[in-house]
């Protein structure tokens, strides 16, 4: 990739970002790195390159620099963060019903907060990079819309996988139907 991609140097941003184990914000980040680089990677094949950089830079600085709710979002994920493994040797005095409840609240709390930093990072920052730069082709649109699909399902079981990407596709589309909205009303062009 060129010294000045716009597109690729979020990737290496977000791949600088740490995913401590236990911690529950660690896939949301692995997905957002996962979408960043196979979407960069495969931006020639796209209509616009140049909209995607645009897109980009603009949907994952908010994330990178902690800007609007990003920190509070954090500090309630990070508040919820419990370590499981640091637990490991002492599991014998823990009785197995304690463990099971232990491992059901944590996957829980992990998927909640993942859930909640998709939907802000999906109505705040990306409504707000399209609003700015453009909502792009039908064809671009769906092309990144499966970059999605394979990264999610990549990191989780089928079930869960088909769940996620579909709740993502469906806030993904409303939020570029309102992107539509907003550029004609203000007279900007649709895609670009």
């Amino acid at each position: 990739m060129p010294i000045d991609d716009q597109c690729y140097t979020r990737v290496t941003d977000l791949e600088k970002l740490p995913t401590p184990m236990g911690a529950h914000k660690n896939g949301f980040i692995i997905n957002q790195k996962c979408i960043a680089k196979q979407s960069c990677l495969e931006k020639n094949s796209l209509n616009s390159s140049i909209w995607l950089d645009k897109v980009v830079a603009a949907f994952v600085d908010p994330f990178l620099k902690e800007i609007g709710d990003w920190p509070k979002i954090l500090q309630a994920c990070s508040a919820s963060t419990y370590i499981f493994a640091n637990s490991i040797t002492y599991m014998y005095y823990i009785p197995p019903q304690a463990i099971a409840g232990m491992i059901v609240n944590d996957y829980i709390a992990r998927r909640l907060c993942e859930s909640i930093m998709a939907n802000y990072h999906i109505n705040r920052d990306l409504q707000n990079s399209l609003n700015m730069n453009g909502c792009g082709t039908e064809h671009d649109w769906n092309k990144i819309g499966d970059y999605i699909k394979d990264c999610v399902n990549g990191q989780t079981l089928a079930v869960e996988g088909w769940v996620a990407s579909s709740i993502v596709i469906y806030l993904r589309n409303t939020v570029r139907q309102n992107c539509i909205t907003y550029r004609t009303s203000h007279g900007l062009p649709i895609e670009y």
